[in-house]
């Protein structure tokens, strides 16, 4: 995962560049909802939330939220998890700078 790995290299802007060809090859072999696109996205959430776009990210991991319940069902521990992470970026994005 060229683009996560980027990220964690602080070059979080080379990773995002790289995400709309992912997901579009991803979205071309699996369709619209795919556990596999839903890791695609949290990867381009955390590559937002590392360049600092906190609503970005918070919008992102909501998709991947939508998309895990989806594929994965609400009891599943990833779902569980993008749940508290989702939760934890609209509590900062809503306190003041």
């Amino acid at each position: 995962d060229l683009a996560g790995l980027l990220g964690k290299m602080d070059r979080a802007e080379e990773g995002l560049a790289l995400m709309p060809e992912v997901l579009g090859l991803l979205r071309g072999r699996f369709g619209e909802q795919h556990v596999d696109i839903a890791n695609a996205l949290n990867t381009e959430a955390v590559l937002r939330q590392s360049a600092g776009d906190l609503p970005g990210a918070e919008a992102v991991w909501r998709d991947v939220l939508a998309m895990q319940r989806a594929t994965l069902g609400e009891d599943h521990p990833a779902v569980t998890n993008t749940l508290h992470i989702a939760c934890y970026l609209s509590i900062l994005h809503s306190l003041p700078a």
